[in-house]
């Protein structure tokens, strides 16, 4: 009775396309949220060194505030859409009426 049986029958039960229900509204979510992340990271860190350090790469407290920047915008940037995921999650649930179709 292992995750190994839950798996199996539910690849016996509904197909194997089953074990995959759900990836793509993570993936609609962690599209915007890396974008932003890394996108920020390098452009933040890139006009730190340019206008603060000299060329120089910065060190760990300035590498550490660029990073802070950088989640806060990936987490703006994804919020939305995780919000809408947990929302399509919890519909059913406790006898919950089921609004969404998709994402």
């Amino acid at each position: 009775g292992g995750i190994g049986d839950a798996m199996s029958k539910i690849a016996a039960a509904e197909g194997v396309g089953a074990l995959f229900k759900g990836i793509s509204h993570a993936n609609v979510w962690a599209i915007p949220y890396y974008a932003a992340t890394f996108g920020s990271y390098t452009t933040a860190k890139s006009l730190y060194v340019e206008r603060f350090h000299d060329g120089k790469s910065p060190g760990p407290v300035a590498g550490l505030g660029l990073g802070m920047v950088a989640g806060c915008c990936g987490v703006v940037a994804g919020y939305p859409f995780e919000a809408g995921r947990r929302k399509m999650q919890m519909q059913g649930v406790g006898g919950r009426p089921v609004l969404y179709s998709s994402l």
